[in-house]
């Protein structure tokens, strides 16, 4: 399900390497960057660039999320599995 929150436009540089112009925008308190190549080319749409920074956010965001609702457990669980195992 994609959010309907928008990138919010934080700043612009010139990438002098590739000669493109590089937009920086912030999507759910998280930084992406576009690529504008202008007439050029060679790059996927803005909008598709957005869109799969967003996507990628999103996924993100939901992984942290995930991660913090897990129980956390004592790693001392663990080497005593690992302990037995090499035991027996």
């Amino acid at each position: 399900m994609a959010s309907t929150k928008k990138g919010k436009y934080v700043r612009s540089y010139r990438d002098d390497i590739n000669h493109t112009i590089v937009h920086i925008f912030k999507y759910r308190d998280h930084e992406y960057e576009v690529i504008d190549s202008g007439w050029k080319g060679g790059q996927q749409p803005m909008y598709a660039q957005h869109k799969a920074e967003q996507d990628h956010i999103d996924e993100l965001i939901k992984k942290e999320h995930k991660w913090a609702t897990n129980k956390k457990e004592n790693s001392q669980i663990g080497l005593d599995l690992f302990f037995n195992y090499i035991d027996d």
